[in-house]
Formats: structure tokens, sequence, C-alpha cells
């Protein structure tokens, strides 16, 4: 089909904007990012959209500008959510709570991963599941509830071992042993 055919330049921009942001060059990846969502939305690839949003709101959230970073993620997210791409929905709460969390707004940070959690949980996404775990096991240690960071660190914990994830693994016993 058309759609599919048009796929393959916004996967070729995405992916490139993703190596050069691997490798720090930040200008070309929002230069990729920048021309997969131009095709994206050139072509009708909806799910390339906040795809590339999101991708977009990355390079701002690593420059330091949480506002374009937050605006980006946010657009992505009302578009997942128009698309029902309940898997973008999440990915795009993630990366609110970052810039939440960045900013110090623990309260919005805890609520968005909790709501990617729940996404994340019905689709059996045990990775990303491991990850919001990880990142709310984080906010609840900068508030000092250690209690529950511990609560948090140790399901990431259960969840990398049964994936058997050794660097997953090591992470949360480094978190845990973080908190004490």
């Amino acid at each position: 089909s058309a759609q599919n055919l048009a796929v393959n330049p916004v996967i070729e921009k995405l992916n490139a904007g993703k190596q050069f942001k691997k490798n720090g060059e930040y200008d070309k990846a929002m230069e990729s990012f920048q021309q997969a969502l131009a095709i994206a939305r050139k072509l009708g690839v909806d799910y390339g959209i906040p795809a590339s949003l999101n991708n977009i709101g990355a390079v701002y959230n690593y420059w330091g500008q949480y506002d374009k970073a937050l605006d980006n993620y946010q657009q992505a997210l009302a578009i997942a959510r128009k698309l029902e791409s309940e898997l973008q929905v999440a990915t795009s709460l993630v990366n609110i709570s970052q810039v939440y969390q960045a900013l110090g707004q623990y309260d919005k940070a805890i609520e968005n991963y909790q709501q990617a959690l729940t996404l994340f949980r019905k689709h059996g996404a045990e990775e990303q599941i491991a990850i919001s775990l990880n990142n709310i096991g984080d906010v609840y240690r900068s508030l000092g509830k250690y209690d529950k960071a511990i609560e948090n660190f140790q399901q990431t914990l259960t969840i990398s071992r049964k994936m058997g994830r050794g660097d997953g693994v090591a992470f949360s016993l480094n978190n845990i042993g973080g908190v004490y």
C-alpha cells in the first residue's frame, strides 16, 4: 500500500537521528528528526508523527530546553491518543515525566509515570515496566520516601532477573544500595 511505501523514509530519518543522538551529534539528530516529522506529515504516516515529536523533544530535553521538550512531548501525546496507540501514549507520558522530574515537579512526574506503567503492563512490555518502576523509585528517592523507592527498585530487580537482564539486575542492586 501507499502507506507502507511511505514508511521507509520516515523510519530511515528516525534511525539516522537516533544514531546521531547516540554519537552525541545533537544538531544532526534534530535535523533528522525534523525531516522525519515533515515526511510523516506530508505522506500521512500517522504513527511517525508522535515518534518524531518524541525524538525532537528528547533533543530539546538534552539541551535543557525543557519548555520546548514538554511542548513536543505533549503534542506527541495528543496525537498518540488520537491514534489510540497506547504504547506511544505511554512513551510520551514517560518523556513528560522526565521533564517534570528534571524540573523538580515530582508529583506530576509520578502521576505520568504511573499512567505509563499501567499501559505498559496492559501490553506486557516488561522492559518498559522495569524502566518505569525504576524511574518511579528514582522520584521517590528524590522525595526522601526511601521505603517507596526501595519497593519500586525491588520490583525492577525482580523483572530484570525474570528477563535474564544482568545489566538491569546490576542497575537495580546499585539503586537499592544507593538508598541505604
